[in-house]
C-alpha cells in the first residue's frame, strides 16, 4: 500500500457532546447542534482520530472514557430520582443537614488555604492536599469570571438548591478538583431540572450559563 493510500485511510472519529457519543458521519451534526464537552482527556479543543475501532477501544480503556460516561449517566439518573420533600418540614430537615456540612467544610477549607498560603484556583496544590484532607475531593464556584472574588467550596454529593448556600444564580466560573475521575454538573433550575452544563475540569467563563446555576451535583 502506498504512503498516500495509507494517509487517506478512512478513520473513525470520536467526540463526546453533551454526554453523548458521536462517531464518524454523526460528528458534524453533533457539533452543529450542541456545545460539546470532551470527557476527560487531552486538549478539549481537539477531535481525536483512530484508524479502527480496536484502536479507539484501547485508547478509551486507557483513559477510562467509557466508564466515565456510565458514571455521568448514573449520576444524572440518581439526581433526577432524589425524593422531593412533600412538606416544608422535610425540606427544612434536608436543608439544615446540607448547610451544616457545607459550612463546616467551607470554614475548614478557608483555614487550610490560609495556613498553606494557597489560592483557591491553584488546582494542583489543592490536589496535593487531597491526600491529607478527603473533603477536598470537591469543587469551587466563583461569583466572577476567571476564578476571582467570592467563592464557595461545594462538597461532593447532591445540592438541590444553591440558594441554601446563598449562591443561587451567582456562579460565573468554577473548578472541579476531581477532573481526572469525577464530574461536576450545574443545573439552571433547582432540584436538578432544566438545562445543565457538565464541567469536566474548569470553566473560567460560563458564557450563557453565567449567573444561571440553581442546583448542582459533584459525582
Amino acid at each position: 500500500m502506498s504512503e498516500m493510500a495509507t494517509s487517506q485511510e478512512k478513520k473513525e472519529w470520536i467526540l463526546f457532546i453533551d454526554g453523548k457519543k458521536w462517531i464518524s458521519e454523526n460528528l458534524e451534526k453533533g457539533i452543529e447542534d450542541s456545545e460539546y464537552v470532551m470527557m476527560g482527556v487531552e486538549d478539549p479543543n481537539e477531535i481525536l482520530g483512530f484508524s479502527n475501532k480496536e484502536t479507539f477501544k484501547k485508547w478509551a480503556d486507557s483513559k477510562g472514557v467509557l466508564q466515565k460516561y456510565d458514571q455521568l449517566m448514573d449520576g444524572l439518573s440518581k439526581a433526577r430520582n432524589i425524593k422531593y420533600p412533600t412538606t416544608s418540614g422535610e425540606e427544612e430537615e434536608m436543608r439544615k443537614k446540607l448547610v451544616k456540612d457545607f459550612r463546616d467544610k467551607n470554614k475548614r477549607f478557608c483555614e487550610i488555604l490560609r495556613e498553606q498560603k494557597i489560592e483557591p484556583y491553584e488546582i494542583e496544590k489543592i490536589k496535593e492536599l487531597q491526600k491529607k484532607y478527603d473533603f477536598l475531593h470537591s469543587a469551587i464556584l466563583f461569583d466572577s469570571i476567571h476564578m476571582l472574588r467570592s467563592y464557595i467550596l461545594l462538597p461532593r454529593g447532591f445540592h438541590p438548591k444553591l440558594s441554601w448556600y446563598q449562591f443561587n444564580d451567582r456562579t460565573e466560573s468554577c473548578i472541579n478538583f476531581e477532573y481526572d475521575t469525577n464530574w461536576m454538573i450545574i443545573f439552571r433550575q433547582t432540584w436538578f431540572r432544566g438545562d445543565f452544563r457538565i464541567i469536566n475540569w474548569r470553566s473560567s467563563d460560563l458564557g450563557s450559563f453565567q449567573r444561571q446555576a440553581s442546583s448542582a451535583i459533584i459525582l
